[in-house]
């Protein structure tokens, strides 16, 4: 029974994430929603209920803090952080290039550098623009894991606590019946 009510609780929070991150607009390749997913792992008289998804999913869910805001300018105000409350943050001068390269993959998946009424912008130049506003803006949280998590975990004590009920009871009258 309990494993039943985890396999139920791990189906609904994998639907609910991935609806989400495609109701958030967060989903443009679905290469993360695709990693999304859930295993129950047994081992010495303990049941785990893991989960996984790519790790940029976890930037997307909590956002990253950028390196220096207010050093830039967006439609001529000052830049603003944009996940201020966030673990994650860019700044370390480790992985530069990743994000670029990411930037460039997305640019090309949204078709931005198409030309539009006459006006052409390169890629590069799109892909420069964008990535130094991420780098010191940081990334806006999404929440879309946070909030399915949230939403999926309602009810699930009384679940949990019924199937322990059940189980156990199910082992005592095996236990008496030997």
């Amino acid at each position: 029974m309990l494993a039943s009510e985890l396999n139920k609780f791990g189906d609904k929070l994998v639907k609910n994430t991935k609806r989400n991150l495609k109701r958030k607009g967060k989903s443009v390749s679905g290469v993360l929603a695709d990693s999304i997913r859930y295993e129950i792992v047994e081992k010495d008289n303990t049941i785990i209920l893991e989960f996984w998804m790519l790790e940029y999913g976890y930037y997307q869910d909590q956002g990253v803090k950028g390196y220096k805001p207010y050093s830039i300018k967006v439609n001529g105000k000052r830049g603003k952080q944009k996940a201020p409350n966030s673990k994650f943050k860019f700044g370390s001068g480790k992985g530069k290039g990743s994000l670029f390269k990411s930037i460039d993959k997305w640019i090309v998946r949204k078709r931005l550098d198409k030309r539009k009424k006459g006006k052409f912008t390169s890629r590069d130049s799109i892909r420069y623009a964008m990535t130094k506003s991420i780098f010191h803006q940081g990334i806006e949280p999404s929440h879309f894991f946070t909030e399915a998590w949230d939403k999926t975990l309602k009810g699930l004590d009384t679940k949990l606590a019924d199937a322990i009920l059940k189980d156990t009871e199910q082992l005592y009258f095996e236990l008496i019946n030997e």
